[in-house]
């Protein structure tokens, strides 16, 4: 975190230091603890953004003289705001796919691999919107149908599979 505030401090280039340093930091945090807890301090600063900027002055403040404390109490509290809303992410997501496996685990009108294909879809339809984009954008499959979203695998996919 301080890195970050002296990375801010030195403000190397004319422009995009502030985007520059997040990621800096959001990398270094990525390492350290885990990609989700640096998307989800990216996410909490463009949130808290007043707090974020509030933050970078208090250390150059005179009145502080250089403490950094306040400033890391600052940051720590974006920090576990982000992760406290991946965690509740994280839970109606774990809630949501409990649903769906009692539900379809109870109903003795399918077999286990209907039940298997059906949790598939239905774990894709309410979760997987970005990778089915990149799947897209891939090729390996295309969107038949916009409302309801609905994909198939495309032909060059299946070639390449069977080839």
């Amino acid at each position: 975190m301080l890195g970050h505030y002296y990375y801010e401090y030195i403000h190397p280039f004319y422009d995009g230091n502030g985007r520059t340093g997040r990621l800096i930091l959001g990398a270094y945090l990525a390492k350290a603890l885990d990609k989700y807890s640096a998307i989800t301090l990216s996410y909490a600063i463009n949130k808290n953004k007043q707090k974020y900027y509030k933050a970078l002055e208090e250390i150059p403040s005179p009145l502080n003289q250089g403490e950094a404390t306040f400033y890391l109490i600052d940051m720590l509290e974006l920090l576990i705001e982000g992760q406290q809303a991946l965690m509740e992410d994280f839970e109606i997501n774990i809630a949501k796919m409990t649903r769906i496996d009692r539900v379809l685990h109870e109903n003795d009108t399918y077999t286990n691999d209907e039940k298997a294909v059906l949790t598939f879809m239905s774990d894709a339809t309410v979760f997987v919107d970005e990778t089915m984009d990149k799947l897209e954008q891939l090729g390996d499959v295309r969107c038949v149908n916009q409302k309801p979203k609905q994909y198939q695998l495309t032909e060059t996919f299946l070639d390449e599979l069977f080839i």
